[in-house]
């Protein structure tokens, strides 16, 4: 794509089993090329959230490119590949969660309630081995961010977080652990992601913190390859198409809410 202006747009689309979804709606990303920061226009920023508004979404998980929103009230009507359902306790949960997840015609599911507790929502968490983690986007004075390449993906520095260690501890720790960079400093906070991933047998659903990272480019890049890391590289404004195509879609989310 040849950014045409200052700000342009980014739409991801997906084929699966012959069904197109069009994900530009859930996952438009503008590149605001002054100040190299992703950025939502001020009314589409605003649809967006008066619809969470509205909906009472309360949490969104990424599985893989789908996902799951938890959120209060019936959503109204589901497009083709959306499954709508209210929430029930036990087994039929669970069930439900694992047609979704075998289902590759699906790609959106929405567990919805009214009740005012939040105990439906722990119910479907359970489901899950909860991981805590934190990570990091690096920008440095050109303007340019860090990404990683792992596993034949483009990706985040980000990791578990250990023992007693803040959020923000783990994601320097994590961020100088994959990268090799000795000197960074946070600079604020990024919208959590939520994701699903199998692990020795089990499901577990991951939080992770993120956090605007400031770092010099003179400093040496060392991929931590006993992690799966091959590359690590300063990405400029003119490569942000190639690297946005090939990442996880838990990533573009949180860099389409990172601009308030």
């Amino acid at each position: 794509m040849i950014l045409k202006s200052k700000i342009d747009i980014i739409g991801i689309q997906s084929t699966r089993a012959g069904y197109f979804y069009n994900f530009t709606e859930e996952f438009i990303l503008l590149a605001n090329l002054a100040s190299w920061r992703p950025c939502l226009p001020a009314g589409r920023f605003a649809v967006k959230e008066k619809y969470r508004a509205k909906y009472k979404v309360n949490m969104k998980i990424f599985l893989n490119d789908k996902f799951i929103e938890l959120r209060k009230f019936h959503p109204g009507k589901t497009l083709p590949g959306e499954q709508a359902i209210e929430y029930s306790p036990g087994k039929k949960l669970k069930k439900a969660y694992r047609a979704f997840e075998s289902d590759d015609r699906q790609m959106k599911l929405v567990i919805w309630s009214g009740r005012e507790d939040s105990s439906w929502e722990k119910d479907f968490l359970s489901l899950f081995k909860w991981v805590d983690a934190a990570g990091g986007l690096v920008k440095n004075e050109k303007g340019e961010m860090l990404f990683i390449f792992r596993l034949g993906k483009w990706d985040l520095p980000k990791g578990k977080m250990a023992g007693n260690e803040s959020p923000e501890e783990t994601a320097i720790r994590e961020v100088m652990e994959e990268t090799g960079l000795a000197e960074i400093r946070i600079t604020g906070s990024l919208p959590s992601t939520f994701h699903i991933y199998a692990g020795k047998g089990k499901q577990i659903l991951k939080q992770t913190r993120w956090f605007w990272m400031e770092a010099k480019s003179t400093q040496s890049l060392v991929p931590q390859t006993e992690e799966e890391i091959s590359e690590v590289r300063w990405v400029g404004k003119e490569d942000l198409e190639n690297v946005l195509a090939n990442t996880y879609a838990s990533i573009r989310e949180m860099m389409v809410r990172s601009e308030k």
